[in-house]
This record gives structure tokens, C-alpha cells and sequence, in this order.
């Protein structure tokens, strides 16, 4: 087993999938849209037993819980703890920060053209990956 200064340390935050950042802040048990197992594998691309044991990782070292979704019992949703909402901030500046030094001494114009096509890329992938 992980502990948790193992499972979130900086070193960890490019090489592994982390269920954290791919979950909203906003989402509410019993909405219509809150995070599932399910939709973790969605969004990682990753059959249902792995994003299960990615789930398991992340409710073990303290950054995800399972709630009982309101509306259906038989159904649990995911929410993040508030060191799971810590550990997303870090993850998303550290993406931000490798981007960023990556593309400094681009001019201002093609910094932009490449976040627009990056946006686009991401957003075909998704797409992609939801027609199976």
C-alpha cells in the first residue's frame, strides 16, 4: 500500500494518471453529471478494473471519497477531499508551469495559435474516445 505523502508528492504529478484532476470541484452527489467510476474511465481512456483501481489508489491516499448517490442507492459517485482539491490545483499548475517553459520564447501570436490548436486536439481525442 501507498501511504499518502507517497501517492501526492511532486515527483508523481507527470507520470501517472490522477483521478483528482479529472474531477469537477462542482460536481454534487445525486447530479445528473457527478463522477463515477464509469466516467473516470471515459475521460482517462482506461477500461472499468483499471479506472476502479485508480479510484481505490486515490480513496486510499485521502484525495477522492465514494459517496452514496442520494438519488440511487445502488450507485456511488465521487467527490473529491479537500486534499484531492489541493493536489488537482498542483497538478494543473505544474501542467501549466511545463507548458509554459516550454513555449516562452515562442512569440505571443503562435503561444496562442498553439493553445487553440492544443484546445482543438484535446477536444477531438474526447470525442474519439466517446464513439468507442
Amino acid at each position: 500500500m501507498r501511504s499518502t505523502t507517497e501517492t501526492v508528492r511532486d515527483g508523481d504529478i507527470g507520470r501517472r494518471p490522477h483521478v483528482p484532476g479529472r474531477l469537477s470541484r462542482d460536481a454534487r452527489p445525486g447530479d445528473p453529471g457527478a463522477p463515477t467510476v464509469g466516467s473516470v474511465a471515459d475521460r482517462l481512456g482506461v477500461d472499468q478494473p483499471r479506472a476502479s483501481r485508480l479510484v481505490a489508489r486515490d480513496v486510499e491516499a485521502g484525495l477522492v471519497r465514494r459517496v452514496a448517490d442520494p438519488v440511487d442507492g445502488r450507485r456511488s459517485t465521487l467527490e473529491l477531499t479537500g486534499l484531492g482539491v489541493e493536489h488537482a490545483e498542483r497538478v494543473h499548475a505544474f501542467r501549466w508551469e511545463v507548458f509554459g517553459t516550454a513555449v516562452r520564447d515562442w512569440p505571443e501570436r503562435d503561444q496562442w495559435e498553439f493553445a487553440r490548436l492544443l484546445t482543438a486536439f484535446v477536444e477531438a481525442l474526447g470525442r474519439r474516445r466517446s464513439k468507442g
